[in-house]
């Protein structure tokens, strides 16, 4: 067999998935010269989640195997802090590939294994690159006429990191993951406080508190936790609507001191994991609305606001515990 340093190829012959039989998971060939089998295994997605093996091996004309190889193919799932609220996950491609040496007459095998509980089975490419001496007088399908699969998925991949879609996207992510943390406290704080509210007055005050909750910020950068002094006063005057209550000046100052509390737990990253300051500052917050309100909570009502607050200050991960 002539060494790849010669270069004195054939034609190439191009395959994909749709060449696999047996439900997709093998290939054989019996080769009618010396070359190569040069295969890949992965999606380029951020998208898809997935775990294989493709092997390649070739046996000879009484049965015996005469070269093994295998490459992985998978998604490793990363994990990015993202401010305050938790963990964002990508899943980064992170394909395998290998090149198979075959004799004439030699039959190359490949095989694909996944498993299914992780996702679907992974994208498969592979080229036959027969030796130019012993191929002589041989026709094969042109590489090029049949487009690859695999690289229009990789032109959209690199579309997508230089664009920053894939940033924008788990930043949308992000921001979701907050407003229906937002949510959630306005409704386990409607019901605590007053079962009977309006949805209008319910809304009105989850509007108000998204305004003082931050937005999701890029990795990396700093969340903006300043409080609009008018913004902190409409959403006191919308939690006294919503619980109907009309607070006295007094009862006011002890309503701001709350909140004021909730948020300096965001000041940053220190804070959002000093678990002392956390449980100091909400519990601060809780007290004030019980003696702005003259309201007691039940354990349970106590145990439900707590979480749901943590779940919106500090890092938003005991709240899920």
């Amino acid at each position: 067999m002539n060494t790849i340093t010669n270069g004195s190829f054939g034609t190439r012959t191009a395959y994909n998935q749709s060449d696999l039989v047996d439900g997709g998971t093998s290939f054989t060939q019996v080769a009618t010269s010396d070359g190569f089998v040069m295969a890949t295994v992965g999606q380029p997605t951020f998208s898809a989640n997935y775990l294989g093996t493709l092997e390649g091996f070739t046996v000879d004309s009484s049965g015996s195997n005469t070269s093994f190889v295998y490459a992985t193919g998978l998604a490793y799932s990363y994990n990015m802090q993202n401010g305050k609220k938790g963990v964002n996950t990508i899943l980064i491609p992170m394909p395998g590939s290998f090149t198979l040496p075959v004799r004439k007459g030699e039959t190359w095998n490949l095989r694909l294994t996944w498993n299914t509980e992780i996702g679907q089975a992974p994208q498969v490419e592979f080229y036959w690159i027969p030796d130019l001496d012993s191929a002589q007088g041989q026709t094969g399908v042109p590489a090029g006429q049949q487009a690859s699969i695999m690289k229009q998925a990789m032109n959209t991949l690199r579309d997508e990191l230089q664009s920053g879609k894939v940033q924008g996207s788990m930043l949308l992510s992000a921001q979701q993951a907050i407003d229906g943390r937002v949510l959630d406290l306005a409704h386990i704080l409607g019901d605590s406080v007053n079962q009977g509210s309006s949805e209008q007055d319910r809304q009105q005050f989850l509007g108000r508190l998204q305004k003082i909750v931050c937005s999701a910020a890029p990795q990396g950068q700093k969340t903006d936790n300043v409080v609009d002094p008018r913004a902190l006063q409409e959403l006191i005057a919308s939690f006294g609507k919503l619980s109907g209550h009309t607070f006295s000046t007094q009862q006011n100052s002890l309503m701001e001191a709350g909140v004021r509390a909730l948020v300096q737990i965001n000041d940053n990253d220190a804070n959002r994991r000093d678990l002392s300051l956390i449980n100091r500052n909400i519990g601060l917050f809780l007290d004030n609305l019980q003696q702005v309100l003259d309201k007691q909570f039940s354990n349970n009502e106590r145990r439900l606001l707590t979480r749901a607050l943590v779940r919106i200050v500090g890092d938003g991960n005991r709240g899920d515990l």
